[in-house]
């Protein structure tokens, strides 16, 4: 009895060190395939990580990735070349290449894709102006970029685009031409250039009935007629401080419309300037009482605006 006391300790004393060791060890918890829970994190968020950027710059070079098979004809005095339609390409997504058989891209055909179901466009800065008519009737056609380089936009590029909802014009445009965005009655988000030293020509938003707001440029001393005709939701105008003359129908039938403000600068309002909105109540004009009685004021030029006041703010 007094032999085998000894060797019941040093069992007793083992199995305690045994145990320890295996509570120590408990707090990793591992899954069925013996492989700890916290590793399976940290793997599956690496994991997730490497693929997220493998995928964003394939997506971003994908977008931007020059369009194969369009049509070109050389512009011989001009030194480059013209895109004058689809040719062999058969998307729909276009992304306009910047050159072609070594030269510059520099111009978008008139008519090239008019009436055609393209969805996406990207206009290279090697473009430096889009035709007449040019994406007239794209029902389809809903993101349009611009990239700084372009200079005119012509009449009716982008007329009846009826699904596009916004566009940047870069501040290298220079000229806009009449009814640009005519009857894009998706349209909410126009940036306009941040000046001109040319004035937009008549009705480039007519019919745009989602456009809520817009800046005009500065450097624009004129509205031209009918430059927000029946945009029935615009609610907000910021006008230049060098502003002269409001065109004939300028705003008319903007019947959301409730105040704006107007510089002193201006001696023009034309015929039907603000006919048919309805909700205007307040004109803010920068002058005093006296110039607002210079400023000339055509017949019918607020027809339907029956509750409007002018504040003059200069006195």
């Amino acid at each position: 009895m007094r032999k085998t006391l000894p060797l019941l300790l040093v069992f007793v004393l083992c199995l305690s060190v045994i145990c320890g060791c295996a509570d120590a060890a408990a707090p990793e918890k591992t899954t069925a395939t013996g492989v700890s829970v916290q590793d399976t994190e940290t793997e599956t968020e690496t994991e997730t990580e490497e693929a997220t950027a493998e995928t964003e710059p394939e997506e971003t070079e994908a977008r931007y990735v020059p369009s194969e098979g369009l049509a070109f004809k050389k512009e011989r005095d001009a030194g480059g070349y013209t895109v004058t339609g689809f040719g062999k390409c058969t998307k729909m997504d276009i992304v306009i290449p910047e050159t072609y058989e070594g030269e510059p891209v520099i111009f978008i055909s008139t008519t090239g894709f008019q009436k055609s179901h393209i969805r996406s466009l990207v206009v290279p800065s090697s473009v430096k102006g889009i035709g007449m008519e040019t994406f007239k009737g794209c029902k389809d056609l809903k993101s349009v970029v611009i990239l700084p380089g372009a200079e005119y936009l012509y009449s009716r590029a982008f007329s009846g685009c009826t699904s596009l909802q916004s566009i940047v014009i870069p501040d290298t445009v220079k000229i806009i031409g009449g009814r640009v965005f005519e009857n894009c009655s998706s349209l909410k988000d126009v940036r306009m250039p941040k000046k001109t030293d040319r004035i937009p020509v008549g009705e480039v938003f007519r019919g745009c009935t989602s456009l809520e707001h817009l800046d005009i440029p500065e450097g624009a001393y004129e509205i031209s007629d009918g430059f927000f005709k029946g945009c029935e939701n615009l609610k907000s105008v910021t006008i230049p401080s060098d502003l002269e003359e409001i065109g004939g129908e300028a705003f008319f039938g903007c019947k959301s419309l409730t105040e704006i403000d107007l510089p002193k600068d201006l001696w023009m309002i034309n015929s039907n300037a603000f006919t048919g909105c309805t909700s205007l109540e307040r004109i803010n004009y920068a002058g005093t009482s006296a110039d607002w009685k210079k400023v000339e004021k055509m017949a019918r030029w607020k027809e339907g605006a029956d509750n409007l006041k002018v504040y003059c703010l200069g006195n």
